[in-house]
């Protein structure tokens, strides 16, 4: 947790710029579709290199941990697809 208020916070949730995914958001969002019951969401054509640790600006393997590390951008674009969950 950061206590330092000079230190600011910011994440990059870029999925949402990708075509397929612009897709899907106009499918559901258009009315081409019928309002969601349920949603299963598997991504597995999209993970993290090691390249990305070593030359990018990610943390090493285990610093932050993979709900961070990848799981923040999926859990992001089911949200801006879907809505919030409800009860």
């Amino acid at each position: 947790m950061c206590t330092d208020a000079t230190q600011v916070f910011a994440t990059k949730l870029m999925t949402r710029t990708h075509p397929k995914h612009r897709s899907i958001n106009t499918l559901i969002h258009g009315g081409e579709a019928s309002e969601l019951q349920r949603v299963n969401w598997i991504l597995t054509d999209w993970s993290c290199t090691d390249a990305c640790y070593t030359y990018g600006s990610l943390p090493q393997h285990g610093e932050a941990g993979s709900l961070l590390d990848q799981c923040c951008h999926n859990l992001e674009i089911m949200q801006w697809l879907c809505g919030m969950p409800v009860p």
